[in-house]
């Protein structure tokens, strides 16, 4: 049996089970082209102060992510993880996750998936009601190998099979993914029929390829990017939380999706796409100037779109919370902080010769009283071992909304960010990201509009993160 503890970031209904598992509807707009171009989703919740259900998804974050980059004792035994065409990416309530549509089968049946870059296995529900139907296809394989997901509170067992898959107009003539026959109430929903795991086949439970190395891609061209659209946090119904959520790249970059020039830092190795992080900053209305937290130890960073917020290790996350005036340790959610929902907090990560800045509204994680008075900060410790492991922070999609980034293949393998291009991330209730090239670049600074959203505001959801 092939047995793999990961965490999968997406939000997901409460009470959901397999076989509530359906086709969805992927909003679509047109969008600048590259090759082939599909629909990505956005995932997230209508916004509300519940506190109860911000503490529950806050504590599930965290218990899923330290399974997930092996930083709780109990997945310590399982250390696997899980010419360009592009997807147009669906963004389903409000930023909590983002899915694809993929063909799957010899009769292309459409399935959404989470793309994650912290996992490298790709798995489908079953059932009466799930989207893909193996006896359908032609082209379907049984590897007859068991497949078992154990996560931090549920679990997804299944089997391995091979299929046709195709996404972003390239296609995997026999790709490797699980069929998951048993999934734990609460991990599915109809927007969701599953995962697919975009980092090393090294972490892969299978220890098959990933499907960006298995589509046909020439050497050199093995890269996939990412635009994830930003939502404001209005969604109200249901016909509200699936929405545009940006462009999903494979086979190269999308030049009309940024600007200026991609800032790449070289991966560490080849498992997650693990990157080094230069620095952290962080200001509020009092400070003077932004206060350098230091990160020189603690300084692998995996960047994770299949994560929502940004784990960090305990002293630097103690530090940055200690700049915020009223901020104090959540009685309720281990690791999480809160703050006074009125400060207004710039926070900016480095990579490269970059320094990013972090939209102030995407540093809001969350009301956590009814009278949305206090919040819940996006940065949260991941616990105070993680500065022995071989990753100390895992940069979700907080941080990715705000650059284009870029994953390559290669020798190194790295990964890029750049800054989004005009007109990109802005809408009626936009703020200014800036995005500031460091004193050495020489380069002028440049911003961009960006929709606020609160990326965490669950009402009717809860969180499960891989």
């Amino acid at each position: 049996m092939v047995r793999h503890s990961l965490l999968v970031s997406a939000l997901v209904l409460l009470g959901a089970t397999l076989s509530d598992a359906a086709p969805s509807v992927v909003s679509r707009r047109d969008v600048p082209q590259e090759g082939v171009s599909q629909a990505i989703s956005r995932r997230g919740a209508a916004a509300a102060a519940d506190p109860e259900r911000i503490h529950a998804w806050a504590n599930a974050q965290r218990t899923h992510l330290r399974r997930k980059y092996a930083l709780d004792d109990a997945a310590d035994e399982v250390q696997s993880r899980d010419t360009a065409g592009a997807a147009t990416l669906a963004n389903v309530q409000s930023d909590s996750s983002w899915t694809a549509t993929f063909s799957v089968g010899s009769n292309a049946q459409q399935v959404p998936l989470v793309l994650d870059t912290g996992s490298a296995d790709i798995w489908i529900a079953s059932g009466a009601r799930s989207p893909y139907s193996p006896s359908s296809s032609s082209s379907f394989t049984n590897a007859s190998t068991a497949f078992d997901i154990t996560y931090g509170s549920g679990a997804v067992d299944g089997y391995l099979v091979r299929d046709t898959m195709s996404v972003a107009g390239k296609t995997a003539s026999s790709q490797t993914f699980a069929l998951a026959t048993a999934v734990t109430a609460g991990l599915l929903n109809s927007e969701i029929s599953g995962i697919a795991g975009l980092g090393f086949q090294s972490l892969s439970t299978s220890q098959s390829p990933p499907l960006w190395s298995n589509v046909g891609l020439t050497s050199g061209a093995e890269e996939f990017a990412f635009f994830l659209n930003r939502q404001i946090q209005t969604a109200t119904t249901s016909s509200d939380l699936e929405q545009y959520g940006g462009v999903f790249t494979l086979g190269g970059a999308n030049s009309t999706l940024y600007q200026g020039a991609i800032n790449w830092s070289n991966v560490i190795n080849k498992a997650y796409w693990l990157i080094t992080l230069g620095g952290v900053s962080v200001s509020s209305r009092s400070a003077a100037s932004p206060t350098a937290l230091d990160v020189s130890s603690t300084n692998k960073a995996a960047i994770d779109t299949g994560t929502t917020l940004i784990g960090g290790p305990s002293s630097v996350i103690s530090a940055l919370y200690a700049q915020i005036p009223g901020a104090q340790a959540s009685a309720s959610s281990q690791g999480y902080y809160e703050f006074p929902c009125d400060t207004a907090v710039n926070t900016t990560m480095t990579f490269g010769d970059q320094q990013y800045a972090i939209n102030t509204q995407d540093f809001v994680a969350g009301a956590t009283n009814r009278a949305g008075t206090t919040c819940m900060g996006a940065f949260f410790d991941v616990g105070s071992d993680a500065n022995t492991r071989s990753l100390q922070w895992i940069v979700g999609d907080a941080f990715l909304k705000g650059v284009y980034s870029v994953f390559q293949n290669g020798s190194p393998a790295r990964v890029g960010f750049a800054a989004l291009a005009d007109g990109l991330n802005s809408g009626t209730s936009s703020t200014t990201v800036a995005q500031t090239k460091a004193a050495t670049s020489g380069a002028a600074a440049f911003s961009s509009g960006c929709v606020a959203v609160g990326l965490a505001a669950v009402v009717t959801s809860a969180l499960l993160l891989a």
